[in-house]
């Protein structure tokens, strides 16, 4: 039995490393200030994994869960922006680093992001 047919979501998961940054939503002003830039731990159709530092994660943590927040993430395609909600907050024990989920939502750049996805199933 392969180790995908153990694997309980719906979609699969690819591991993908890429950088990225989360903002809450807010004025274009605001953006860079606060920013929390991290590393991409796994994606896929519905959510993205995110790896934080294990020092201040500028206010995201499990109180934000719910809360709505952009994502950009810098892939091979480009950068693609999508708004999300956060959706799950631990610590990733491999790493010690906060691993944040960020569940999808509607988002402009979405068909670009699923479509990278495609390239991704499409490899394995």
């Amino acid at each position: 039995m392969s180790e995908r047919s153990h694997e309980r979501r719906f979609w699969p998961r690819f591991p993908v490393w890429a950088a990225c940054s989360v903002v809450p939503r807010l004025s274009d002003q605001d953006r860079r200030q606060h920013a929390v830039l991290g590393s991409v731990k796994d994606l896929s159709r519905e959510a993205v994994a995110v790896l934080f530092p294990s020092n201040e994660t500028y206010g995201v943590d499990d109180s934000s869960l719910g809360k709505q927040v952009e994502v950009t993430l810098g892939l091979p395609v480009g950068y693609i922006r999508l708004s999300a909600t956060l959706f799950r907050y631990s610590v990733d024990e491999a790493s010690g680093k906060h691993l944040v989920v960020f569940r999808i939502q509607k988002s402009k750049e979405r068909q670009k992001y699923l479509a990278y996805l495609d390239t991704l199933q499409s490899s394995e």
